[in-house]
């Protein structure tokens, strides 16, 4: 279901907006959230998703040319991460930030969407290995006005 093939980067893709600085160097909880991610996506059935990192490229899912296929080009392995841990909202995120793109982005969250309902318990499975560590960090969090209103914003039509 994965092959390892070198493709180069391509010269024309539309790159989002950079909010948080991209970083390159993956930390040792990004490279164990990559292998969850990569497990995760190797169990995908109704598409499939070519994930291209540092000119290498690794093809999950179905091989039926038939089916929705993405490819997804990552600019920095704290995007594993982020996706795992916070699900769509750190997977939108981290798109904003610039961590990552798609050659077809509307086909990648089909993908994904198609496997919701088999993966998400997986996901959750590991939140709840997670959550010991990552619930009281959660709570030293402080509370941040400016981050709440971008929050509102991003969430609430408070224009009419």
């Amino acid at each position: 279901m994965t092959d390892s093939t070198n493709i180069p980067e391509p010269e024309q893709t539309v790159r989002p907006f950079r909010v948080r600085p991209l970083r390159r160097r993956a930390s040792t909880v990004d490279r164990a959230a990559r292998r969850a991610a990569f497990a995760l996506l190797a169990k995908l059935e109704r598409g499939s998703v070519t994930v291209v990192e540092g000119g290498k490229s690794r093809r999950f899912g179905a091989a039926d040319d038939t089916l929705p296929h993405a490819t997804v080009h990552v600019h920095s392995p704290a995007l594993y991460r982020e996706a795992l841990t916070r699900g769509s909202i750190g997977l939108g995120e981290t798109y904003i930030d610039g961590w990552w793109d798609a050659d077809d982005l509307t086909t990648f969250v089909r993908v994904l969407a198609r496997e919701l309902p088999r993966l998400d318990p997986i996901r959750n499975g590991l939140d709840r290995i997670a959550s010991p560590v990552t619930a009281p960090l959660r709570r030293l969090r402080r509370q941040d006005r400016h981050r709440d209103r971008k929050n509102i914003r991003a969430h609430y039509d408070l224009g009419n």
